[in-house]
């Protein structure tokens, strides 16, 4: 790895070298991460999102297709507190889905 000796301006920026650009640009944000006396430059990854579909676990009685009712149906487990935040909730996705 090179070093590279840079200027900081009056407000704090500096400018990254061309060729570590395209290198290492992944995106227009970075990580700024303090490690020490270092001050580390990180490119942001991207997150592949598909990787959490089919995840969701509900515990409905309404029929998928009729949104409202699905909606209305979690409401009042969350009002009656049935519907506890962390707790994993079995399923009826099956059931709608084979209608």
């Amino acid at each position: 790895m090179r070093a590279v000796l840079k200027k900081i301006d009056d407000r704090g920026r500096i400018v990254i070298p061309a060729e570590w650009r395209k290198k290492w640009q992944r995106g227009t944000k970075v990580i700024l991460r303090i490690r020490g006396e270092f001050l580390e430059i990180l490119p942001q990854e991207m997150v592949n999102l598909t990787a959490f579909f089919d995840r969701a676990e509900v515990d409905a009685e309404a029929d998928l297709l009729n949104w409202h009712a699905f909606g209305r149906d979690l409401r009042k487990k969350q009002n009656s507190g049935s519907f506890r935040r962390g707790e994993r909730l079995r399923s009826r996705l099956t059931s709608a889905v084979a209608r």
